[in-house]
């Protein structure tokens, strides 16, 4: 059985909801009050309980695929590097600094260096002075470099919620228009 049929198939808890826009709304306030999954506002909170019931996934498993960003859910890029490898992609990291990374990305048979550099991330305008850039330089790196890995190489296991660059430099969560379709 493929994950599309079992995701057709199997009831979920969301299945014996009533009204799921008022179980969204409470779990988005359940959310927002605990601080759970980076929730600050009943809204976010909304978003992930949303994104819970159509994936029909918990929001703990939600929440270890997808960070919460300025009101939008981003994949992690730990997921997409899980997902690549899944896929029968392999990746094996050449240099990574806290300038730069640079990776040999395999995929099908091919092989294709791919990086990413703090001097690139500085003129995206995506460094913030007390942000991740500058606490964890080389793991940001390497999640950038995944990024732009994944979606050059094997962009298929981004299906259902795929990456695509916005204005500022980091990819956000944009639904597949037709999830189901195979």
């Amino acid at each position: 059985m493929n994950e599309i049929t079992k995701h057709q198939n199997e009831p979920s808890a969301y299945d014996r909801i009533d009204d799921p826009i008022a179980a969204v709304e409470k779990m988005g306030v359940w959310f927002a009050k605990s601080g759970m999954f980076g929730c600050e506002k009943s809204e976010q909170g909304n978003i992930l309980a949303m994104a819970s019931m159509l994936e029909r996934k918990s929001p703990i498993e939600i929440a270890d695929t997808y960070h919460l960003m300025d009101g939008q859910l981003t994949m992690k890029s730990r997921a997409m590097l899980a997902k690549y490898r899944q896929a029968g992609g392999r990746v094996k990291w050449l240099e990574t600094t806290d300038t730069l990374c640079r990776a040999a990305w395999t995929f099908e048979g091919d092989t294709s260096e791919i990086g990413f550099t703090l001097a690139e991330a500085e003129r995206m305008g995506i460094v913030k002075p007390k942000g991740g850039w500058a606490k964890q330089p080389a793991e940001m790196l390497r999640a950038r470099a995944t990024t732009r890995a994944v979606t050059m190489l094997c962009p298929e296991i981004l299906v259902g919620g795929g990456v695509e660059f916005d204005d500022s430099g980091m990819e956000a969560w944009k639904p597949a228009p037709n999830p189901l379709t195979v």
